[in-house]
Protein backbone atom coordinates (compact mmCIF):
# COMPACT_ATOMS: atom_id res chain seq x y z
CA UNK A 1 0.00 0.00 0.00
CA UNK A 2 1.46 3.36 -0.95
CA UNK A 3 1.30 6.57 1.02
CA UNK A 4 -2.09 8.18 0.71
CA UNK A 5 -3.88 4.90 0.06
CA UNK A 6 -6.65 4.28 2.54
CA UNK A 7 -8.07 1.02 3.72
CA UNK A 8 -11.53 0.40 2.28
CA UNK A 9 -14.34 1.10 4.68
CA UNK A 10 -15.71 -1.96 6.43
CA UNK A 11 -19.12 -1.43 8.05
CA UNK A 12 -19.57 -2.82 11.54
CA UNK A 13 -22.68 -4.16 13.25
CA UNK A 14 -22.16 -5.55 16.74
CA UNK A 15 -25.11 -6.67 18.84
CA UNK A 16 -24.63 -7.37 22.52
CA UNK A 17 -27.34 -8.65 24.85
CA UNK A 18 -27.20 -8.25 28.61
CA UNK A 19 -29.61 -10.30 30.70
CA UNK A 20 -29.69 -9.48 34.39
CA UNK A 21 -28.96 -12.33 36.85
CA UNK A 22 -32.63 -12.42 37.91
CA UNK A 23 -33.54 -12.85 34.21
CA UNK A 24 -36.16 -10.10 34.43
CA UNK A 25 -34.44 -7.53 32.21
CA UNK A 26 -32.71 -7.74 28.85
CA UNK A 27 -30.75 -4.93 27.22
CA UNK A 28 -29.96 -5.10 23.53
CA UNK A 29 -27.03 -2.85 22.58
CA UNK A 30 -26.39 -2.63 18.84
CA UNK A 31 -23.39 -0.65 17.62
CA UNK A 32 -23.39 0.28 13.94
CA UNK A 33 -20.78 2.02 11.81
CA UNK A 34 -21.60 3.38 8.38
CA UNK A 35 -19.96 5.61 5.86
CA UNK A 36 -21.79 8.71 4.67
CA UNK A 37 -21.96 10.02 1.11
CA UNK A 38 -19.08 12.31 2.04
CA UNK A 39 -17.01 9.21 3.02
CA UNK A 40 -17.21 10.26 6.68
CA UNK A 41 -17.32 7.63 9.39
CA UNK A 42 -20.60 7.48 11.34
CA UNK A 43 -21.47 5.49 14.48
CA UNK A 44 -24.91 4.82 15.94
CA UNK A 45 -26.12 2.93 18.99
CA UNK A 46 -29.52 1.25 18.90
CA UNK A 47 -30.47 0.63 22.53
CA UNK A 48 -33.46 -1.44 23.64
CA UNK A 49 -34.74 -2.39 27.08
CA UNK A 50 -36.93 -5.46 27.57
CA UNK A 51 -38.50 -6.67 30.83
CA UNK A 52 -40.69 -9.44 32.17
CA UNK A 53 -42.29 -10.20 35.55
CA UNK A 54 -41.20 -13.81 35.70
CA UNK A 55 -38.01 -15.46 34.40
CA UNK A 56 -40.04 -17.96 32.36
CA UNK A 57 -42.25 -15.26 30.79
CA UNK A 58 -41.52 -13.61 27.47
CA UNK A 59 -39.74 -10.25 27.54
CA UNK A 60 -41.80 -7.18 26.64
CA UNK A 61 -40.24 -4.11 25.01
CA UNK A 62 -40.08 -1.23 27.51
CA UNK A 63 -38.35 1.29 25.26
CA UNK A 64 -35.79 1.87 22.58
CA UNK A 65 -33.69 4.72 21.32
CA UNK A 66 -31.21 5.29 18.49
CA UNK A 67 -28.31 7.57 19.34
CA UNK A 68 -25.93 9.04 16.76
CA UNK A 69 -22.45 9.35 18.22
CA UNK A 70 -20.23 12.40 17.88
CA UNK A 71 -16.63 12.12 16.62
CA UNK A 72 -15.34 12.36 20.22
CA UNK A 73 -17.21 9.11 20.94
CA UNK A 74 -15.74 7.16 18.01
CA UNK A 75 -12.65 5.79 19.81
CA UNK A 76 -14.82 4.16 22.47
CA UNK A 77 -17.14 2.78 19.80
CA UNK A 78 -14.17 1.37 17.86
CA UNK A 79 -12.87 -0.32 21.02
CA UNK A 80 -16.22 -2.01 21.65
CA UNK A 81 -16.37 -3.08 18.00
CA UNK A 82 -12.83 -4.49 18.19
CA UNK A 83 -13.50 -6.37 21.45
CA UNK A 84 -17.04 -7.35 20.41
CA UNK A 85 -18.17 -7.08 24.02
CA UNK A 86 -18.74 -4.58 26.80
CA UNK A 87 -16.37 -4.44 29.75
CA UNK A 88 -17.87 -4.57 33.26
CA UNK A 89 -18.00 -0.77 33.56
CA UNK A 90 -19.72 -0.46 30.18
CA UNK A 91 -22.26 -3.15 31.12
CA UNK A 92 -22.95 -1.31 34.39
CA UNK A 93 -23.46 1.92 32.43
CA UNK A 94 -25.84 0.08 30.09
CA UNK A 95 -27.90 -0.93 33.14
CA UNK A 96 -27.94 2.69 34.31
CA UNK A 97 -29.00 3.84 30.83
CA UNK A 98 -31.79 1.25 30.90
CA UNK A 99 -33.04 2.72 34.18
CA UNK A 100 -32.95 6.20 32.65
CA UNK A 101 -34.83 5.05 29.57
CA UNK A 102 -37.52 3.48 31.74
CA UNK A 103 -37.68 6.62 33.91
CA UNK A 104 -38.25 8.73 30.81
CA UNK A 105 -41.62 7.01 30.36
CA UNK A 106 -42.68 8.33 33.77
CA UNK A 107 -41.43 11.86 33.17
CA UNK A 108 -38.57 11.62 35.66
CA UNK A 109 -35.88 11.66 32.95
CA UNK A 110 -35.64 13.54 29.68
CA UNK A 111 -34.73 12.35 26.20
CA UNK A 112 -31.43 14.19 26.62
CA UNK A 113 -30.80 12.25 29.86
CA UNK A 114 -31.40 8.98 28.01
CA UNK A 115 -29.14 9.90 25.11
CA UNK A 116 -26.40 11.07 27.46
CA UNK A 117 -26.50 7.86 29.49
CA UNK A 118 -26.40 5.71 26.35
CA UNK A 119 -23.42 7.64 24.96
CA UNK A 120 -21.59 7.21 28.27
CA UNK A 121 -21.51 3.44 27.64
CA UNK A 122 -18.71 3.92 25.09
CA UNK A 123 -16.72 6.01 27.59
CA UNK A 124 -17.05 3.78 30.66
CA UNK A 125 -13.84 2.08 31.75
Amino acid sequence: MSLGDEMPFAPVVIQIEIITPDQLRKIVFTLISTQGNDQAENWTIDFEVWECNDPVAAFQLIGKVAVVLSPEDFDGARTIAKNQCLCNAQAAQALAAADTLKASHYGTATTDDVRSDVVQIVHAE
